[in-house]
């Protein structure tokens, strides 16, 4: 007889939980592994003088001289950036006060490049035809988006997988999906300063792995098994 109690004690639970609408909340993370095929880099020329026109002409020549050492390295146009220039009065401080010491325009040339073996020999040709610093290095991926997207199906079975083990735990099923959640996208990062002298290690610049991740939070009903 007390069996029979247990039984009907059990059906009413999953009778209540069905008509209240019990459900389970749960994140997922998921993760692609790939080796970088993208590198980001600015690199900035300067010109310093007191007529402006001849400033221009010495930024103008020495922007279309680095432009033609990028094509022919493989670089293509369309991942050339340039930017307008940028014109500064230059002071000096004196005990007479502050006094005008001519100009300095410069200009900023953003790159991505998708040829990891030539990174070296494009840093070093740029510092030499007149670069007068490289910055804002990062690296990522050509396909980025696909990627993510691969991370994110992933993220989205990882969630399913654990609401079903904590439900299969509770004697219970996982019903259909309440409601989903991204926390997360994709941004490619900074990377430090590869080698820039032909002087340096001739194993030159390697990119190990990186991680491309997502992470979901999805709501799931709950059902009576």
């Amino acid at each position: 007889m007390k069996h029979w109690w247990l039984v009907l004690l059990c059906c009413l639970s999953l009778s209540a939980m069905a008509q209240t609408g019990q459900v389970i909340e749960v994140t997922g993370q998921g993760r692609v592994l790939q080796v970088p095929d993208k590198f980001s880099f600015s690199l900035y020329l300067e010109e310093q003088g007191s007529v402006v026109a001849k400033l221009n002409q010495n930024l103008q020549a020495n922007t279309e001289e680095i432009q033609e050492f990028l094509l022919k390295q493989g670089v293509a146009r369309q991942d050339i950036r340039s930017t307008q220039v940028n014109l500064r009065p230059n002071y000096h401080h004196t005990e007479q006060g502050r006094q005008h010491q001519g100009f300095t325009l410069s200009r900023e040339i953003a790159v991505n490049l998708y040829q990891l073996e030539k990174y070296d020999t494009i840093l070093d040709g740029v510092m030499k035809l007149g670069a007068s610093r490289i910055s804002d290095f990062r690296q990522g991926f050509a396909d980025a988006e696909g990627l993510y997207m691969t991370s994110l199906s992933k993220a989205v079975a990882n969630a399913k997988l654990r609401a079903e083990q904590i439900a299969k735990s509770l004697g219970v099923a996982v019903g259909q999906v309440m409601a989903v959640t991204e926390q997360s996208a994709y941004q490619p990062r900074p990377m430090p300063m590869m080698r820039m002298s032909m002087e340096a290690d001739s194993a030159g610049s390697m990119a190990g792995q990186s991680e491309i991740a997502a992470t979901v939070r999805v709501k799931f009903e709950l059902q009576p098994r």
